[in-house]
């Protein structure tokens, strides 16, 4: 009697977690999946700029992930749709449109810092929507996402050295801009 009340638990447990995600059906095909991420990238983009940060696909277990500052919004529109994917939602700390302002910002200011001693190599959104990430050729990455923070937000900008960006050969995480492909 017991094992059937926590095999009952946890089955319930697994399907409250799948309907809550808004999923159907994981590990759907590679094209399904960038189908998915691309339109609902356009809508969330749109319709939800306020909270969407972004999108991530998992190819290998067939998901997308979708990350957003929390709202239920922009959650209920992601379960209305009828996708043929696993969709997963995630919290995220900033929405995109404040994480490409400060992309913008640190961009247009590449040459204050290099004059500075910050040599930027890179820079864009994290996809997860936890801030700005910003690869250095020098200096230490401690000091430099200070002093970065201090001019752009506390928290928003990360700092790793490594050199000009190298994409591996599988398809990288996606954050498309609307209509952008």
């Amino acid at each position: 009697m017991h094992i059937r009340w926590r095999t009952t638990a946890l089955v319930a447990a697994v399907l409250a977690a799948c309907i809550s995600c808004g999923s159907t059906q994981p590990g759907a095909s590679s094209v399904d999946l960038h189908a998915v991420a691309d339109s609902m990238n356009s809508l969330l983009a749109r319709d939800f700029s306020a909270s969407y940060a972004g999108i991530e696909l998992d190819e290998r277990n067939g998901k997308v992930v979708v990350y957003r500052v929390p709202d239920r919004a922009l959650d209920d529109a992601i379960q209305a749709r009828s996708e043929s994917v696993y969709i997963v939602l995630k919290d995220a700390k900033f929405p995109l449109t404040r994480v490409r302002e400060v992309t913008n910002q640190i961009t247009a200011d590449i040459d204050y810092w290099r004059q500075r001693g910050i040599n930027i190599a890179v820079v864009g959104p994290r996809a997860d929507g936890s801030g700005v990430e910003v690869s250095t050729t020098s200096g230490s990455e401690n000091d430099q996402e200070t002093t970065l923070s201090t001019r752009y937000g506390a928290d928003i900008v990360h700092v790793v050295h490594g050199g000009p960006l190298i994409l591996p050969t599988a398809k990288p995480v996606v954050v498309l801009p609307p209509g952008v492909r």
